[in-house]
């Protein structure tokens, strides 16, 4: 087996690593900054990575993504990952879960992600229950108008500068089979 990079993968690596340098020359103003880096910095950073090819990197071409195989995808993050103080964070990759949507839901969320126009964030970590799927006690129940969520999220990753997060909550099993999970996502905007 060979395990030399292809010319596209040696290419890719060369782009994620000046996109990586690019994000170093941020980090001691991300470190005083005591928050988000100013919107106009995320903004330039965010067209520089989707300039360069890395930004949405698991997201199809017919989509707007650069379509990465999961090899690649890998090359790329282990670029991003010399980058400290959620800088690794501006090239986003936006949540799979987007990708299995409605039409209209891809439209209204994902695509302007893919874009770099909006951003999402994922809220699963409770109080006292941490991260792990089954451990959280949020719910949704579904209403007349689509569905209620109740329950406390925190520690979300980007949620103070996302424009919508996707929410884990326990849906219950109504109309699922006996086998399936419960545990599901929703969009809330906000």
């Amino acid at each position: 087996m060979d395990f030399r990079y292809t010319p596209r993968q040696a290419d890719l690596k060369a782009r994620a690593a000046a996109y990586t340098e690019l994000l170093f020359r941020y980090e001691e103003q991300a470190e005083e900054a005591g928050g988000p880096l100013p919107a106009d910095t995320v903004r330039e950073l965010t067209r520089a990575a989707i300039d360069a090819g890395v930004y949405a990197i698991n997201m199809p071409e017919k989509w707007g993504g650069p379509e990465l195989s999961l090899l690649d995808q890998v090359i790329v993050e282990e670029e991003f990952g010399k980058v400290t103080n959620c800088l690794w964070d501006i090239p986003w990759r936006p949540a799979n879960v987007l990708a299995y949507g409605t039409e209209a839901q891809r439209e209204k969320c994902l695509l302007p992600v893919i874009r770099g126009e909006r951003f999402d964030a994922f809220a699963v970590t409770e109080p006292g229950a941490g991260s792990g799927p089954a451990s959280g006690t949020s719910t949704a129940t579904r209403t007349e108008g689509g569905w209620l969520l109740n329950g406390e999220k925190w520690s979300v990753t980007c949620g103070d500068i996302a424009d919508f997060l996707l929410v884990q909550a326990d849906a219950g099993r109504s109309g699922r089979p006996p086998s399936s999970s419960s545990t599901s996502r929703h969009r809330a905007s906000g």
